[in-house]
């Protein structure tokens, strides 16, 4: 109805959203960063007959701005309530026997040190 106050409608408490759209816009950052300072690197191919037999050397200062990167990654991550924890390096993460959709292998997981 034309001329007619309208009622208020009250709005719903946004307030968490915002907070995840704002951590994944910062951790979808430091990924680019991270990826940009990669790629900057160059590439050296993987079983290349000019690299096999000897260890390509890494940059000291790209390699300090990856390690950075991978530090703000975490740092953002363990704000926003992700749990980070350390295992066994290397090893392959228990399905815990089940074979189903990520997330949900993400969660059985948890109890060995996977969180999310």
């Amino acid at each position: 109805m034309r001329g007619q106050p309208q009622p208020q409608v009250s709005h719903a408490d946004t307030t968490g959203v915002i907070f995840v759209i704002q951590c994944v816009t910062k951790l979808i950052d430091s990924v680019s960063k991270l990826a940009r300072v990669t790629k900057e690197g160059g590439s050296i191919p993987i079983g290349d007959s000019n690299t096999v037999g000897g260890a390509a050397a890494a940059e000291e200062v790209g390699v300090n701005t990856i390690i950075k990167g991978v530090k703000k990654i975490i740092e953002v991550a363990e704000k926003s309530g992700v749990k980070i924890n350390t295992v066994n390096a290397g090893a392959d993460v228990a399905s815990g026997g089940f074979s189903g959709t990520a997330p949900a292998i993400i969660t059985v997981n948890a109890a060995g040190g996977v969180y999310c």
